[in-house]
This record gives C-alpha cells, structure tokens and sequence, in this order.
C-alpha cells in the first residue's frame, strides 16, 4: 500500500513539474519573441538603426550636391526656394535714409553679382554686392516707400518693402511784431532762445546808432500780458512792441 501511495504522490510531483516547466517555457518565449521582448528590441534597433544611416546618407548626398552646384554654377533646377530678407533701418536724417539688409538663402546661396537692387518710390537707385545702402537728396519730413530686391545663386529674386520717413529737420515759423515786421523762429523756440539765435534781425535806434535787440532789452507783449524769456513762441501771433522809458 506504501509504495502505491508513493508512486501516487511521484506522479503528482512530476505533473506539477511538468506544468511548471511549461509555464516558465511560455515566459521565456515571450521575453524573447514577444512584443516587447529581446528579439523584437534587436529587430527595432536594427531598423531604427538602418533608417538613420540612410537619413545620414541622404543629408550627406544632398550637401554635396548643393555645394557641386554651387561650383559648377549648375542651381537653376535644383533651387525654386527664395532668399529670406530683412530690412534693418540705419541713419535717418533730413535728407537721407540708409538701410541695412539681412538676406539668407541656404540652397543655392546668395547671388555673386547683382545681389542686391535698391529701390525708392519704385525707382532703381542701385545694383549692387554690398547689403547696405543710403538714399540722398530726399526731402525732410517724407515717407518713402524703400524697396530691396535680393537674388540668389539660382536667379530666384525676393523683394522686401519698408516705408521710411525722413527726419523733420527744422521746422520754421513766423511770427509778428506789431508795427515792425515779421520773423522767423524754429519751432519749439523760447523768447530767450529766439533773441540769441540768428533769427533776431530786431534792431532798436540808441543813441543815433542802430543796436540789435538783447536779452535786456526785449520787451514784449502778448493780450496784455509782459512776455518772459522762458515762454514758447506761438505761431502767426501779433505781438506788442513795450518801448523801454
């Protein structure tokens, strides 16, 4: 009876064996063959691997082949691509404006000769390799409609259009002195300044010699009201001449 009951208890063990061994099998394929496990990470490393090689290849061949062109002139059918640009505004002045030009073209690269063409109100100034420009003879207080024109190797040309204002300048008014006559000031004067500038062509007769009017004896009147040195000028204002007794 003992040994039927150990040869029972064998045969238990072993099947319990075997159904372990089976399990820890079908573990084992799935760390290797599963999603997920050892043989699908080499084949996705494998293939991540190969696609950045050709990526590489591909970034390699096409540099090359820029810079082939480049040297060979060969770029009218491989760069359909505009350059980028910028117009970065440098001094302004009453009668002039000078711009400064940020151009980039990473195909073909930017033109050689006859980079750049600039423009005012339309009209061609300029050809030329230098990205920076000053327009002359303009007037003082004006909007000008500034253009650049910027061409790259492959001949693909790319405008770009600022409008650009002069500076003011000085701007002269007039006034009027009761009496006497009519005179100049820039605008924004005080009395004061206005006096010892060159605009004061008010001469008094002393003495039996004419003298220019000074700080002293400028005496004026506005709605009567005296007139102080700090006070600004007002345009086409009469003023009333204060004879000094």
């Amino acid at each position: 009876m003992l040994k039927k009951k150990e040869r029972g208890i064998t045969l238990i063990a072993l099947v319990i064996t075997i159904i372990i061994l089976m399990i820890l099998a079908t573990v084992s394929i799935n760390v290797v063959s599963g999603e997920g496990g050892l043989i699908y990470r080499a084949q996705e490393a494998k293939r991540l691997t190969e696609q950045a090689e050709q990526e590489e290849k591909k970034t390699i061949n096409s540099i090359i082949e820029k810079y082939t062109n480049i040297m060979t002139g060969d770029t009218s059918q491989k760069d359909t691509t505009s350059p980028t640009v910028n117009i970065e505004v440098g001094t302004i002045t009453e009668s002039s404006i000078q711009i400064i030009v940020n151009a980039q073209d990473d195909e073909s690269g930017l033109a050689t000769k006859g980079t750049y063409k600039y423009y005012i109100n339309n009209e061609l100034k300029a050809t030329l390799e230098e990205n920076s420009y000053t327009f002359s003879g303009l007037n003082a207080g004006t909007t000008y409609a500034i253009k650049v024109v910027v061409t790259d190797n492959a001949g693909n040309e790319a405008p770009k259009e600022e409008s650009i204002k002069t500076d003011e300048g000085i701007v002269l008014k007039e006034f009027e002195i009761e009496g006497l006559d009519t005179y100049q000031y820039e605008d924004g004067m005080t009395w004061y300044e206005w006096v010892n500038s060159e605009y004061n062509t008010l001469y008094l007769s002393c003495g039996g010699q004419d003298a220019i009017v000074t700080t002293g004896n400028m005496k004026v009147r506005l709605n009567g009201k005296n007139v102080v040195g700090k006070d600004l000028i007002i345009e086409g204002t009469c003023y009333e001449w204060v004879m000094d007794r």
